[in-house]
């Protein structure tokens, strides 16, 4: 039976695939590429060069499954008169960040991302939906020091996988040196309430030692893609701060430090 189940989702992540670069084919043949269209009920650039732009517009939604365990418990646990923040840390053009706008429930709204090229396309969906004011994009590396570090740049059509860290030796890869920032000296609230999505590449736990008063200091509730080798260690970081695993899909876990 899990034998039979596993060929199942195989046949079914091939057919998205096949769905999704299809469908990037199609509009590249009408639109071009960049093009502007409409998703999410927002006015968005696309470069068929990504996968998260050709998932969107072939699926309507990215990562919607993983969206509704943050959001959902993000508001059943927001209080009325509350401060609350969002953190989307690994943006890429601010999937997250801009769901979290569209709520109007957060008071500010920071999205750090490192690779300039997926900043850049954030800018612009920012300034085509008149949201400039709205999201803080911080181009750097979320860290646990204020300097810089060695940072991974991911092909161009890969861009979403692009890492802080060890230097990945891979065809078409660039190794360069980008601006590092804590969290924790980009906002010091305490009393409020913190949600946040972190999508590093396996740099979460410096982004953790980097933002710890923000998380000791308010209610936070989290999902962090963490890969399964680190897992175990992770969580025991995690539970030392006094937060619990509530939830899991695929590589994305949920945290929560409140009952």
């Amino acid at each position: 039976m899990n034998t039979f189940k596993a060929f199942l989702l195989s046949r079914r992540s091939w057919l998205r695939k096949r769905v999704r670069e299809n469908t990037g084919f199609f509009y590249g043949l009408i639109k071009g590429s960049p093009f502007v269209g409409r998703r999410l009920g927002l006015k968005l650039l696309f470069d068929l060069n990504s996968t998260i732009d050709k998932s969107l517009l072939a699926f309507w939604s990215y990562e919607k499954k993983q969206q509704d365990i943050l959001f959902s418990s993000a508001r059943a646990g927001v209080r009325s008169g509350e401060r609350t923040i969002f953190l989307d840390i690994g943006a890429n053009w601010g999937v997250y960040a801009l769901v979290a706008e569209s709520s109007k429930i957060y008071d500010r709204i920071m999205a750090v991302e490192a690779d300039s090229r997926n900043a850049s396309q954030l800018h612009a969906n920012l300034f085509l939906n008149n949201l400039t004011d709205k999201v803080d994009v911080i181009c750097a590396a979320a860290s646990d020091s204020s300097t810089t570090v060695e940072f991974n740049l991911a092909p161009n059509r890969s861009r979403d996988v692009s890492r802080a860290g060890e230097t990945v030796n891979r065809p078409g890869w660039e190794k360069k040196t980008v601006p590092a920032v804590r969290i924790d000296d980009l906002e010091q609230m305490s009393g409020g309430f913190v949600v946040g999505k972190i999508d590093v590449e396996g740099f979460e736990d410096k982004v953790i030692d980097g933002m710890k008063n923000l998380l000791t200091r308010n209610r936070c509730c989290l999902q962090i893609e963490v890969f399964a080798d680190t897992l175990e260690r992770f969580t025991h970081k995690m539970t030392a701060l006094g937060f619990h695993k509530f939830d899991e899909l695929k590589d994305d876990r949920y945290f929560k430090n409140y009952s």
